[in-house]
């Protein structure tokens, strides 16, 4: 890579680069070349050399319409990659380093409702879909990502434990319990398909290997759409982390979800104004005169 080598394939060698150094998993690296050919689309794919501050205004521009999250994750894409090519000493300043990010205010929670849940659980009984009842609970109840479910291997599971690894973003193993209810339903469920020891729990199509994260998120959707309902992984994420916190408090949600920090597990679990009165009622010692 030199300062005359096109955008695109210069960024999809830096992109690849950071797969093979286990820096970057290969679904965020399909994620960053997506918004690596919209700028291209905006910009041009002109040698990187080439590029400049009004490439980039222009391709901010471009994107207002897009949620502030939206352009906040695809300017830090670029950044990054602009970043890399001046450490390597192929250019001396970072054409979007001027761009300020947008301002992303923090969203309130937004938990699958129960009743949706149980509506949809139902149905997928009712209809046979055990593979979307299994996605359901594990989102629910565990908080998994739809990347983490797509991914869960037989052998991540140990029933003797009551625990499964859950490897999770950047690469990171972790452990988490198991309740019984959902022990009970991953065993039928590996019993029905018959799923070997070191077999994906939810594989593709041709077997090859697991189903993808898209494909997850879709069964769930359509599961809900069938009772008029829309539940994604995200708002079974919420529900997970809401239910934690009103039974084991913030730390047990924060475990949960696997967060550094207890502020973002807020904008996860949801606690209103009313929530609190169960406890207050618990505090009211009368009259004590």
């Amino acid at each position: 890579m030199d300062t005359k080598t096109p955008f695109l394939p210069a960024f999809e060698q830096w992109v690849n680069e950071r797969v093979a150094d286990k820096l970057m998993r290969p679904n965020t690296r399909t994620t960053y070349l997506r918004h690596a050919r919209g700028f291209a689309k905006i910009a041009g794919n002109k040698a990187i050399g080439n590029i400049g501050f009004d490439d980039a205004r222009q391709w901010m521009n471009a994107t207002e319409h897009l949620a502030a999250s939206t352009v906040a994750s695809r300017l830090g894409a670029l950044k990054s990659f602009f970043d890399y090519t001046i450490r390597q000493g192929i250019l001396d300043t970072n054409p979007m380093s001027r761009i300020e990010r947008p301002v992303v205010e923090a969203t309130n929670p937004r938990p699958t409702p129960q009743n949706a849940l149980g509506k949809t659980l139902r149905r997928c009984l009712e209809v046979g879909d055990r593979r979307a009842h299994l996605m359901l609970r594990i989102g629910s109840e565990l908080g998994l990502r739809r990347f983490e479910i797509a991914k869960i291997n037989r052998a991540d599971i140990n029933f003797e434990e009551m625990e499964i690894d859950v490897l999770g973003k950047g690469g990171k193993t972790i452990n988490l319990p198991l309740g019984y209810g959902i022990a009970y339903d991953l065993l039928f469920w590996i019993d029905v398909e018959e799923i070997e020891p070191e077999g994906w729990m939810f594989p593709n199509r041709t077997g090859s290997g697991p189903v993808s994260p898209y494909r997850c998120g879709k069964l769930i959707t359509g599961a809900s759409n069938r009772v008029n309902e829309h539940i994604t992984p995200h708002t079974l994420r919420h529900r997970a982390a809401t239910d934690m916190l009103h039974t084991g408090g913030m730390k047990a949600a924060q475990r949960l979800l696997r967060h550094s920090s207890a502020a973002t597990t807020g904008i996860y679990a949801k606690f209103d104004l009313g929530d609190l009165r169960p406890y207050v009622d618990q505090l009211d010692r009368g009259d004590t005169d």
